[in-house]
């Protein structure tokens, strides 16, 4: 072959033009020329454990500057700005089930203000007129059935609740035990002194609005089913009304009065003395303690004052002074049983015709501590277990219903430390 064709060259260079480089600014130059951490010779990959928002757009690595390279490299429009980490919270069960609980609730409440409505219809309402929509619902209406002149007698204030409320709560025996509007104290006595109605019954609870002053014998006695005659016919409202004044109710009785008892015996004040004094202290100081049913500084008050001369304070105050003086005084003295003795004059049989509370609270005190001591027992359990009805008979097992005053108070926390 000729030289000439051996030395011909098979391969050509093309040389391109390439694009002249641009300027970077100082800040991307010095990003761009960072060197990367190495660690042994080994390049180490930059991480970081929250992205910028436009890097998790574009799904692309972010090493988690402010700005970070990728948004710089790019000239992002957008700014580069961190999502705040918000933590999913889960809710547990326990909550999930309050939660649904209390759902079914308000369901229920609303299905028995509102049983003919939907909740849709009812939340454009206003306040007023879901009030005027509740006011005209047909429970409503039967219960306003009633004449107008009952409504505003002491009667209808007395029997309006449980029984015109219309719910199904409202019809269970429960609510026919009437809870007087005050403290329930009584005195069958009265009826020695003042004129009562014939028709007046304190064994059934017939009384009404008539006598006051019965006792409380909750739904076992005719006032409940009375109370169901006036459920079902508003109309015998006007029969239980009270006599109009030209009336005159005559003060004597088909019944026989029976012989007043020594109860009746003219009282005498015990006045303020260092002895009585003494007793009281040890009293509070060593029983109290044990037996907190009065309240130390009425019964204080009381005393000094000097003038209550009714038998349930004389009776208490006498059971005050036998425990006083066993407490204070050595085993040899005796003098407890005069206290004792007087105590008995002033809670006799009569006393468990009244109940007042001292009265109670006294023969509290003579069954549960004082006989006990002179080893009385079988007295001492007849004592308590006519102490306990009594109680029971004043409604001190239920909550009474008093006015928010200092009194109303102190009184309904004695008889709650009584009972």
């Amino acid at each position: 072959m000729p030289s000439s064709i051996g030395s011909t060259k098979m391969f050509h260079t093309f040389q391109g033009l390439a694009p002249p480089r641009e300027t970077l600014s100082t800040e991307q130059s010095i990003i761009v020329d960072t060197p990367k951490p190495t660690t042994n010779g080994v390049t180490k990959r930059i991480t970081t454990p929250h992205a910028c928002a436009e890097c998790k757009r574009r799904k692309i690595r972010c090493d988690g500057r402010q700005p970070c390279g990728q948004c710089v490299g790019c000239r992002s429009p957008k700014p580069c700005y961190y999502d705040k980490h918000r933590q999913r919270v889960i809710p547990s069960r326990k909550t999930l089930d309050a939660l649904s609980q209390s759902l079914d609730e308000c369901r229920t409440v609303l299905r028995r203000l509102y049983p003919d409505q939907d909740v849709q219809q009812l939340l454009p309402l206003s306040r007023n007129e879901l009030v005027a929509l509740i006011d005209r619902s047909p429970r409503s209406v039967l219960s306003n059935t009633s004449p107008s002149t009952s409504n505003t007698s002491p009667t209808s204030q007395e029997y309006r609740s449980p029984l015109n409320s219309g719910s199904d709560e409202d019809r269970s025996l429960a609510n026919l035990e009437q809870i007087p509007n005050q403290d329930i104290e009584w005195d069958e006595e009265r009826r020695n002194r003042d004129p009562i109605p014939t028709e007046a019954d304190d064994v059934n609870a017939l009384s009404l609005s008539v006598d006051r002053q019965s006792s409380y014998l909750g739904a076992t006695s005719i006032k409940a089913a009375l109370l169901v005659m006036l459920k079902v016919a508003p109309r015998l409202r006007s029969l239980f009304l009270a006599p109009s004044n030209n009336k005159q109710i005559s003060a004597s009785s088909n019944y026989p009065t029976p012989r007043p008892g020594s109860s009746t015996k003219d009282l005498q004040a015990i006045s303020w003395s260092s002895n009585g004094q003494t007793l009281i202290d040890a009293y509070f100081n060593r029983v109290q303690i044990f037996v907190p049913i009065l309240d130390e500084p009425t019964f204080r008050a009381d005393f000094l004052s000097g003038r209550r001369q009714d038998a349930p304070w004389l009776g208490l105050l006498n059971m005050v002074f036998a425990m006083g003086s066993i407490v204070a005084s050595k085993s040899d003295d005796h003098n407890h049983i005069n206290y004792y003795n007087q105590a008995k004059d002033h809670l006799g049989i009569d006393s468990f015709g009244s109940g007042h509370l001292e009265t109670l609270q006294a023969l509290s005190l003579m069954g549960g501590f004082y006989l006990h001591y002179i080893n009385r027992p079988n007295t001492a359990n007849a004592i308590c277990g006519a102490a306990l009805r009594m109680a029971c008979a004043m409604g001190l097992h239920r909550e009474s219903m008093h006015e928010n005053t200092v009194e109303s108070n102190l009184i309904a926390e004695q008889r709650r430390k009584t009972w």
